[in-house]
């Protein structure tokens, strides 16, 4: 996970399995699964307003999970990846079954 508080420097910090973690509200953060394995991310919780900041992040980008240019515009930020057009699918949970 990349991560900065307002009052630091953004890391990079490993977690491993069964690891909980708080990314407060206000700090920039972005997971990343490493391995072969299969990863599940658990996210519970709500943007109070409807709205997001994506920021150029080094630490991020060193991932390949930064924008190229700082922006508001979800649709601007994820447009590197949406190259397939939308399409349901099944929801493979749970893994292995």
């Amino acid at each position: 996970m990349a991560s900065a508080s307002p009052s630091s420097k953004a890391r990079s910090v490993p977690y491993g399995s069964g690891t909980s973690c708080t990314a407060r509200d206000g700090v920039e953060h972005v997971f990343v699964g490493a391995g072969d394995g299969p990863c599940a991310v658990l996210m519970i919780g709500s943007r109070r307003k409807d709205e997001a900041h994506y920021p150029v992040n080094d630490v991020a980008a060193k991932y390949d999970a930064s924008v190229e240019s700082a922006t508001d515009e979800p649709a601007e930020a994820y447009a590197d990846w949406r190259i397939e057009p939308w399409r349901p699918t099944q929801n493979p949970w749970p893994l292995g079954g």
